[in-house]
Order: C-alpha cells, then structure tokens, then sequence
C-alpha cells in the first residue's frame, strides 16, 4: 500500500474502531442492567457464553463494587487525631496526620463498615468525623474465556446475529 492508500485505511479503521466502542459500550451497558435485575430477581450473577449450537466459551459474571475508607474533611479529621492521638500528628509547619496511622484508620473503618474506632486501652468507640465510605471503583461485570485462543476463534467464526 501506499501512503495515501495507507492514510485512507487508517481513517476508515479510526471510523469503524469508534463505532465498535460505541457498539461494545451499549451491549455491556446492556448485559450490566440485565445481570444486575437477575441478581436482584433470583441471585443469579453470571451468565454463559454460548455459541448457537451450544457449545460453552465462555463467562460474563458480576463484580462487586469496590469499597474504601476516604478523609472528606481533612480538617475534622486532624483535629480529630489530635484529640485522640496526639502522638500521631508530626511536627511541622502544618498539621499533617502520620500517613501509617492515617492508612491504619482507614483500614479499620473499611474492616468495620463505620467511619468509627474503638480505642483499645479505654474501649471507648468514637465517631471520626471527616471520613466515609464511598464506592472508589463501581462493580462491572467480567468475561472470562473458556479455552483461551480456541473459544476466541470459534466466537470470531460464528455469523453475527
């Protein structure tokens, strides 16, 4: 090929990768709701892939979303932390939470499910201002194949419906 005809393959590839995006973007939208209402209807979270004869290649199943403890008011939180754990703030121009300490927090407020701690020398439960859960990454859903390059073929030979 030559530049030109190089230049004109390019820009239909361009046109037709963007259309497949869209295309893939609206089944998996698609294929989200659906297993989302099945799980919420029956507990069902995974699906099958099938070529039409049947034959099995693979498997599209939910994922959880992903849940973290995140400081929403650096303030209240610090303040909090010095309250509590004056030791845990290091001295500097400005106050600034010991970063071991503020990932140990973080982490029982995620094991608990409550932005709250309980101190281990007066087991006193205390409230930590500033800080929630919040969903960082929102579940999707997977496919797995089956027989790696096998299955990918068979999918790539089968008409499209």
């Amino acid at each position: 090929m030559n530049l030109r005809e190089l230049a004109l393959k390019e820009a239909q590839l361009t046109l037709k990768l963007a259309s497949m995006k869209l295309a893939l973007t609206t089944i998996r939208e698609s294929i989200q709701k659906k297993l989302e209402e099945a799980a919420e209807e029956n507990g069902t979270r995974q699906i099958a892939v099938t070529l039409p004869d049947g034959t099995r290649v693979g498997t599209i199943g939910l994922n959880d979303d992903s849940r973290r403890a995140v400081i929403t008011d650096e303030k209240a939180f610090k303040d909090w932390v010095s309250e509590h754990h004056p030791e845990e703030i290091k001295p500097a121009f400005v106050r600034e939470v010991r970063p071991a300490f503020q990932k140990l927090i973080l982490g029982e407020i995620e094991k608990s499910g409550a932005p709250e701690t309980n101190d281990s020398q007066t087991g006193e439960i205390s409230t930590i201002p500033g800080v929630e859960i919040t969903t960082v990454r929102r579940g999707g859903h997977s496919l797995r194949w089956k027989d790696g390059d096998q299955s990918k073929d068979a999918v790539r030979n089968t008409p499209a419906s």
